[in-house]
């Protein structure tokens, strides 16, 4: 099987894409298979995030999402029996011009046009056939079941409930770092001596701003880890948005709080609070920081619900999301033949 997987990663729509599209791969490629990258921008970010064997990366010279990202996507696919898209910005006319082919759409957000995409993974708790309701061709692969895992974090084991020791916190690579210096300080001056607090930014003009008295806060700062996983399977406690990385911690059996930072991810951080499975602390942009410290100081001290939500996540995510969408693939290819 030969795929081309076209999406992006910037600082205004964050990395969640090309993370779950590295799982994707990586896990294609484990079975066999050759797969290629189609990227306008976060060329770099997909270079970082990759493992000591890279991926064929090939730019695109265009606005993404417009009709000539799509025809340069097309000119790039020749080799390619699959074409996965992954991105809000790839809308149903995009699609349609690479339609000659089987076209595996990623969503998060519902199409209610006709979609071209032979399949469609939507792996979001709200995920249902009613968001797509003109795509009788289309199989629809919804619900945590299909939560790509990259395997790297498939490979740890999944943590056991005790005290807390580290707390990890990362809201992605997107705007809202711009909060993680006020919610990392207002969460490390409530932490008991001995409680660590990870805090994830990317490079640049965080890194000074955080990093203030942080020696005496227990707060200690990674830069743009090339492998994040090591420090989420460290973690006993996450603080993070509801992208690919709460997906991860649901599976290795960590209790996660969960920031809003997109629209998309309301529904998700209300159905994991609703399960018993998470905490929500409500959109970025109305973020009440005492609030927040003080549900993360109480859920601290209180192990009975951090080991009933580490169950639940487990429950709904057991790390086989990725070879499922593979399998899925094979399928469709071969009834094609």
């Amino acid at each position: 099987m030969k795929l081309l997987i076209r999406t992006d990663a910037s600082p205004r729509i964050g990395g969640g894409h090309v993370v779950r599209c590295l799982a994707l791969a990586e896990t294609a490629r484990t079975a066999g298979a050759h797969v290629a990258f189609a990227v306008a921008e976060g060329a770099t970010i997909l270079l970082d995030r990759q493992d000591k064997q890279p991926f064929d990366i090939r730019p695109i010279a265009a606005e993404a999402g417009s009709i000539e990202d799509a025809e340069a996507t097309w000119l790039l696919a020749a080799d390619a029996e699959v074409i996965v898209v992954d991105g809000y910005w790839f809308d149903v006319s995009f699609l349609a011009r690479l339609a000659r082919k089987p076209v595996l759409l990623l969503d998060d957000v519902g199409r209610p046009g006709l979609s071209p995409a032979k399949l469609l993974v939507n792996p979001n708790l709200y995920a249902t056939g009613d968001l797509y309701p003109n795509a009788p061709e289309c199989g629809l692969l919804l619900g945590p079941r299909y939560a790509l895992i990259r395997p790297a974090v498939r490979a740890c084991k999944p943590k056991q409930v005790g005290s807390v020791a580290r707390i990890l916190l990362t809201l992605g690579a997107g705007g809202a770092a711009a909060m993680l210096p006020y919610l990392a300080h207002s969460i490390a001056r409530l932490l008991p001596p001995d409680v660590a607090l990870d805090v994830v930014v990317g490079a640049g003009r965080q890194v000074p701003a955080i990093a203030i008295d942080h020696d005496q806060l227990s707060i200690r700062i990674h830069s743009s880890p090339k492998h994040l996983g090591d420090l989420l399977a460290r973690a006993d406690l996450l603080i993070t948005a509801g992208g690919s990385t709460l997906w991860e911690a649901c599976y290795l059996g960590i209790p996660a709080l969960v920031v809003v930072i997109a629209d998309n991810q309301a529904g998700n951080a209300a159905a994991l609070e609703n399960l018993g499975a998470g905490i929500s602390l409500g959109p970025i942009d109305q973020l009440d920081l005492a609030h927040a410290a003080s549900t993360i100081s109480n859920l601290i001290a209180d192990q009975s619900r951090r080991m009933e939500m580490a169950a639940i996540g487990r429950s709904l995510v057991d790390g086989f999301g990725a070879d499922r969408v593979v399998r899925a693939l094979n399928t469709l290819l071969t009834a094609q033949l």
